[in-house]
């Protein structure tokens, strides 16, 4: 009695399969287009915010699966070396990927590089690296 036909030539079992694939179509659908999102975010980030060399990671937050996917990622990183020295390190590592043809604003992430200033009378540098992927967009 499953397979009665109705007036249109509908099934009860077609509906039963249109319920059942429907939802698992829509499921996989917004699945790739997350990871094709994520995996974005994360090759941008990865190739912008690369940890100072002799740097030390203190503390690592982020909202996301995994650091610098879909949300925010901040990592604190600390240097002996002075700012001055750790900020031209940055600029010539953003220059030679500029030079690459490769460019900040082309990525779905906001990327930051900040020097914040701690009050601890050292002669430590604090480097902290945030990307913002699509934060607003997430509804977590």
């Amino acid at each position: 009695m499953i397979a009665a036909v109705d007036r249109k030539g509908c099934t009860v079992r077609g509906l039963l399969w249109s319920l059942i694939f429907i939802p698992i179509g829509i499921l996989f659908c917004s699945t790739s287009v997350y990871v094709a999102v994520d995996s974005s975010c994360h090759k941008d980030a990865t190739r912008w915010l690369v940890d100072y060399p002799n740097a030390e990671l203190v503390e690592q937050t982020h909202t996301g699966f995994r650091p610098f996917g879909l949300g925010t990622t901040i990592r604190l990183l600390r240097s002996p070396d002075r700012e001055l020295a750790v900020k031209a390190w940055y600029w010539d590592h953003n220059t030679e990927l500029n030079q690459q043809r490769i460019f900040m604003a082309d990525s779905l992430a906001t990327m930051h590089i900040t020097y914040p200033i701690v009050e601890d009378n050292s002669e430590v540098t604090w480097i902290e690296l945030r990307s913002e992927c699509l934060e607003d967009y997430i509804f977590w």
